[in-house]
């Protein structure tokens, strides 16, 4: 406070100074003033805090209203721009791990429409940089020279006169930024806007927090709930199509592709085969089954690991079937150590698939793997229950024909003079042993056929037992091809080779015993025909023989059980210095 006293008046005697009593007044007078400055600036001061305070408060109350995830970001960014009178506000998400800022909502004061997806913000700008590593806010304008060059281009290309970036905080870390925008500001923002941004970017991040959490509480629940339905519906059915169907149907509710697909591995090559789709496939014509380690599917099938890729055009695992897809992941689906399938799903959009939806696919996965595996044991059981039930019809039905068969040999041997019964019965014995021989191979069988070349080598090795003189000399030889014989075709062959076999023992020698005596037995199959053949080095047929006049009871029990029961022929000549029967008939491989 400045006083001053003013030179005399023309005609005044002489000037008037200040007393010192002035001094004292005038002292007194300043310290009142000064107090009463003080007063109203303290009270300005406390008016302008109360006014933040209630802002504040009532701003936390609209924030923390509402905890739907786009909801609650539309009301932080509309209290951004009604609190700070701004243009424009956008939020951003920042992961400190990839160093990357997602777009959560923008909302410009021009318009009245719903927020939306924040546009691109350089991460890597010196002024970014700033607001999340070192969690300071910035404060750009077109006016400041001393700005940074990234600065100035940032407004520029936004459109703004002056930016306001303000860190947003919670729980000791950054979790992202707030951008504000003004377009005729030439100003920077005042410190008091500063203050007010900052304690309103505190109460947004604690809401943007809260409502991140109640939007994955609400996503793990809604997993848990489409997982536990689905585990019910798994047990709805035993068709593996269903299933298949069912597990896109619940990975569609768990997240978003645009197409997916079911592969089983295929047995023998491993290629990859579709069960179920969901959505429209992409791949072209000819490339359903995917070959073994083709493509992402391929190497996850072969490898039992699961993989995701957020760009397919920077993999080389990838084989583009398609030009609109960008992303994709594919499970395995297991089965203990081993790999039945995957579980494909491709999206156009990339990045379309997080860690999070890793985890709750691969619940599913599992899922589905057990129940593909529980429908194919159902089959195959169910494929056996029939088999073994047709299976013992037929073995009733040929027991009942060979006992039948025995008891009608039997009556021949009566019909023979008494002198030759006991060889008939012999013979007898063999065929029923034949037959017993071929009902043991039979029964070691899990799918009802039987390798002719063991019923063959089995028939012969009993028929010499049972018949070779003592001290014979007998070398038995087997060869030609592996064909599986039916239940119905058996017994009938196993009844032929004991005949033949029984002729050569009773008729090859020539007198004496002690010249070896060499059987050999080959099977032969051309398509659905096979030919058995069984030569010997005996003494050979007559020169007069003819089979149709000159067979005897084996013979003719051959001839018959070859036409009439195999529907095929039987020959039986020389060659050379080999006698040679040869039966030929059509093979029927699978029990009736």
């Amino acid at each position: 406070m400045n006083v001053e006293t003013a030179p005399p008046e023309e005609g005044a005697s002489e000037s008037q100074n200040l007393t010192a009593e002035d001094v004292r007044l005038l002292n007194t007078f300043g310290n009142q003033l000064a107090i009463a400055i003080e007063n109203a600036r303290l009270f300005q001061e406390t008016r302008r805090h109360l006014k933040q305070v209630r802002t504040l408060h009532a701003a936390s109350q609209v924030l923390n209203s509402e905890l739907e995830w786009d909801a609650a970001l539309e009301r932080v960014a509309s209290q951004f721009l009604d609190t700070l009178n701004v243009d424009h506000c956008a939020l951003y998400e920042w992961q400190a791990a990839a160093d990357s800022l997602t777009g959560l909502a923008s909302k410009d004061a021009a318009t009245s429409a719903s927020a939306a997806p924040a546009p691109p913000l350089p991460v890597h700008a010196p002024f970014a940089a700033q607001v999340l590593r070192a969690n300071e806010t910035v404060s750009l304008t077109r006016t400041d020279t001393a700005a940074p060059d990234a600065g100035q281009a940032y407004l520029q290309t936004r459109g703004w006169r002056a930016a306001l970036l303000i860190p947003l905080h919670s729980k000791g870390k950054t979790i992202g930024l707030v951008e504000l925008g003004q377009r005729e500001r030439e100003q920077p923002f005042a410190p008091d806007e500063i203050e007010l941004g900052q304690l309103l970017a505190l109460q947004a991040a604690i809401a943007i927090e809260n409502a991140g959490l109640y939007r994955d509480a609400r996503r793990r629940l809604h997993e848990t709930e489409t997982l536990y339905r689905y585990t019910h519906a798994l047990g709805g059915t035993l068709d593996m199509e269903t299933l298949g169907a069912r597990a896109l149907e619940a990975a569609a509710r768990l997240t978003d592709f645009d197409f997916g697909e079911v592969l089983l591995v295929r047995d023998g090559d491993s290629a990859l085969t579709p069960l179920a789709f969901h959505g429209a496939p992409p791949r072209v014509e000819g490339k359903q089954v995917i070959p073994k380690g083709m493509g992402l599917c391929g190497w996850v099938a072969e490898h039992g690991r699961a993989a995701r890729v957020d760009d397919v055009t920077r993999d080389p695992r990838y084989v583009a079937l398609s030009d609109h897809i960008m992303s994709e992941i594919c499970l395995p689906l297991r089965v203990g150590a081993r790999t039945i399938g995957v579980l494909n799903l491709e999206a156009k959009a990339p990045h379309a698939f997080d860690a999070r939806s890793e985890q709750v696919l691969t619940v599913l996965g599992q899922q589905l793997a057990s129940a593909i595996e529980t429908a194919r044991l159902y089959a195959q059981t169910k494929r056996d229950a029939e088999f073994k039930a047709l299976l013992l019809r037929e073995l009733s039905h040929r027991v009942k024909n060979n006992l039948a068969a025995i008891t009608g040999l039997l009556y021949m041997a009566l019909d023979e003079p008494v002198e030759t019964r006991g060889q008939i019965l012999g013979e007898t014995l063999g065929r029923v042993q034949s037959m017993a021989t071929a009902h043991a191979l039979l029964a070691r069988s899990s799918d009802g056929l039987v390798d002719l070349l063991e019923v063959g080598a089995q028939t012969l090795q009993d028929t010499v037992q049972q018949l070779a003189p003592p001290g014979a000399q007998v070398q038995m030889e087997t060869s030609g091809d592996h064909v599986l014989i039916a239940m119905r075709q058996l017994t009938t062959l196993a009844l032929v080779l004991n005949e033949l076999a029984t002729n050569v023992l009773r008729h090859g020698w020539e007198g004496q015993n002690a010249v070896p005596l060499r059987i050999h037995f080959d099977v032969t199959r051309w398509g659905t025909q096979a030919v058995i053949t069984l030569k010997d080095n005996g003494k050979g047929l007559a020169p007069d023989f003819d089979l149709a006049s000159c067979a005897g009871v084996g013979l003719s029990l051959v001839q018959s059980l070859v036409e009439k029961d195999l529907h095929g022929s039987f020959t039986l000549q020389r060659q050379e210095q080999w006698t040679q029967a040869q039966v030929k008939f059509q093979v029927m491989e699978q029990s009736p």
